[in-house]
């Protein structure tokens, strides 16, 4: 009689397995908290008691998460426990943005504004990237007057960095000789 209690209950053990599963979002930026976990519970008792994070959180779902390792341990109606871990990640290096001048080569008069080139470039986050609108990981604006330039550097995660650069345009300066 002992070995067919203990068969049953070994049996409805293993029938009522419960398992935890984590849905996850990654986060989009290095160093932003956009990542999401979200806990289902299968073939558990319902409803769930408790679900105990490793962070501490109580939660069933988690917004606002910075990537990490994650494990949670649910407790369900029958006080049957299951653990799973999921790792949010984020991108390996952060969007950036370089600004530097360079010159335009065009030929001016003497006292005539001299432009110059305002040169955006893009590393970092997830490429492709757009600066202004314009794929690429570089682009050229031309300034033949001074200005504050706006430039908007947008990765395919959709990461943002935006700047303002104030240009000054000299005249071109010509010798009295």
């Amino acid at each position: 009689m002992k070995h067919i209690i203990l068969y049953i209950l070994l049996f409805l053990s293993f029938d009522s397995f419960s398992q935890v599963v984590i849905t996850k979002t990654d986060v989009k930026c290095r160093g932003n908290d956009d990542g999401t976990l979200r806990v289902t519970l299968e073939n558990g008792a319902e409803p769930v008691k408790s679900y105990q994070w490793n962070d501490g959180v109580n939660s069933q779902e988690r917004i606002n998460v910075k990537a990490g390792s994650y494990c949670v341990t649910v407790t369900d109606a029958n006080d049957c426990t299951a653990t799973n871990c999921a790792v949010v990640t984020e991108p390996e290096t952060a969007l950036r943005l370089k600004l530097e001048f360079q010159p335009s080569g065009h030929t001016v008069l003497c006292g005539e504004p001299q432009p110059i080139y305002l040169v955006a470039y893009a590393y970092g986050g997830t490429s492709p990237y757009k600066i202004n609108g314009s794929p690429g990981f570089s682009k050229a604006i031309l300034v033949s007057s001074t200005q504050t330039i706006k430039v908007v550097l947008i990765d395919n995660a959709g990461c943002i960095i935006e700047r303002e650069q104030k240009v000054y345009i000299l005249p071109k300066v010509c010798s009295n000789d």
